[in-house]
C-alpha cells in the first residue's frame, strides 16, 4: 500500500482493487449497515490483511537488497509522510465544512481508515530493527516467523481488541516477508493453488461446520478459540494468494502510477461528503451506488495525489546509499 512497486507487475492493479474493496466495506458503514462478512472477517478486513501482507513482501525484500537503514527510514518517510498530511488536512476541512457529518448515519467520524497507518509504521520500523541485526536471513526469518505464530496460538481466547484487530495485520505482513525471504525456495503457483484449496475447503466448512465439530473434541478450547483457529489459515492463504497475483500472474495489468495509497487515504472523507450532499438533497442512497460516486471521485483524488505530491516527494530518495550498515552481515 505504501510503498513503490516495479512496472512489470500486477502489484499497482493488485492494490488498487484492495483499496476500492476497502472503500467498497466502507460504504456499507457509512450508511448504517453491517459490513458483508466473509471466512470471519467483513470485506474491508480482508483487504488490509492483503496489504499489510503486500507490504511485508516489498519491505522486507527491499531491505534485503539494500540494507541501510538511514535510507529505509528516509525512503519510508518520503511515501508515508507527505499524503498522509495532505490527507488529513483534507478531511479536517471537510470534517468542519459539512458539520462534522453530524446528520449522516455514521456522524462525527473524520477518516476512519487512518487507524491502521501507525500499525504499518509499526511494521516498517520492526522490519528495520530485524535487519539492522541481522534477522532478515533465510537461516534467521523461519525462527522469527515460527515464534511469533505459536505466540499468537499462545494466547488463543484473549479478549483483548489488540488480538482481534491488529495481530491479523502483523501476521500478514510477517508472512509477506516470509515469502520474500524464501522466495527462490517457494513454488509460488503450487503455493498460491494450495492456498486458494484452503480458502475453498474453508469456505464449504462454514456450510458444514465439520472443523468446528472436530476442533471440539480437543481439550481447553473454547468455542472462540475454534473461530480463532479457522482464521489464522485465511490470513496464510491470501498472503500467498495476493503475492502470487501481484508478482506471477498473468495477464499482467501493468500500472505504472500507484494510486491505491490515495484512494486510502481519501476515500472516507470523501464518502462523507456523498452521504451528506445526497441526504441534504433528499436523494436515495445504497452501498452500491455510494460505492461508484465515491470511488470516481475518490480515483481523480487519489490520482491529484499521486502526481502532485506522492511521485514528487520519492522523486527526492537519495540515489547514494547513506547512513550504517546493518548490525550483523547479511549472507
Amino acid at each position: 500500500m505504501l510503498v513503490g512497486s516495479v512496472v512489470n507487475d500486477n502489484l499497482n492493479a493488485i492494490r488498487l482493487c484492495l483499496a476500492m474493496l476497502v472503500l467498497f466495506s466502507h460504504s456499507f458503514v457509512l450508511l448504517g449497515l453491517p459490513q458483508p462478512q466473509v471466512l470471519g472477517w467483513d470485506l474491508g478486513s480482508h483487504a488490509v490483511h492483503a496489504f499489510f501482507a503486500v507490504s511485508g513482501y516489498l519491505i522486507v525484500g527491499s531491505y534485503m537488497r539494500r540494507p541501510n537503514i538511514v535510507q529505509f527510514a528516509i525512503n519510508r518517510t518520503l511515501r508515508i509522510l507527505p499524503a498522509l498530511l495532505v490527507a488529513y488536512v483534507f478531511g479536517r476541512v471537510l470534517f468542519e465544512w459539512y458539520g462534522q457529518y453530524s446528520a449522516n448515519p455514521f456522524p462525527f467520524k473524520r477518516n476512519n481508515s487512518l487507524w491502521t497507518i501507525p500499525w504499518e509504521i509499526t511494521c516498517y520500523a520492526v522490519c528495520a530493527s530485524a535487519g539492522a541485526i541481522g534477522l532478515l536471513h533465510r537461516d534467521r526469518y523461519n525462527v522469527i516467523f515460527a515464534f511469533i505464530w505459536i505466540m499468537a496460538f499462545a494466547n488463543l481466547g484473549s479478549e483483548l481488541e489488540d488480538y482481534a484487530l491488529i495481530l491479523p495485520m502483523l501476521l500478514s505482513f510477517l508472512t509477506g516477508g516470509f515469502i520474500a525471504v524464501y522466495e527462490n525456495d517457494i513454488n509460488m503457483p503450487l503455493a498460491a493453488g494450495i492456498s486458494i484449496l484452503v480458502l475453498v475447503g474453508l469456505l464449504v466448512d462454514g456450510w458444514l461446520g465439520m472443523l468446528p465439530r472436530a476442533l471440539y473434541f480437543v481439550p481447553d478450547l473454547s468455542q472462540s478459540d475454534v473461530a480463532t483457529i479457522q482464521r489464522w489459515p485465511v490470513v496464510v492463504s491470501i498472503a500467498f494468494c495476493v503475492v502470487y497475483l501481484g508478482k506471477y500472474a498473468a495477464p499482467r495489468f501493468v500500472m505504472r502510477d500507484d494510486y491505491s495509497y490515495g484512494v486510502y487515504l481519501f476515500a472516507w472523507p470523501i464518502q462523507q461528503v456523498v452521504v451528506a450532499t445526497s441526504l441534504s438533497r433528499g436523494l436515495a442512497l445504497n452501498p452500491y451506488g455510494l460505492s461508484v460516486a465515491a470511488a470516481l471521485l475518490t480515483f481523480c483524488i487519489a490520482a491529484l495525489s499521486w502526481h502532485l505530491i506522492e511521485k514528487p516527494a520519492l522523486g527526492l530518495k537519495k540515489r547514494g546509499t547513506v547512513g550504517h550498515r546493518p548490525l550483523m552481515k547479511q549472507k
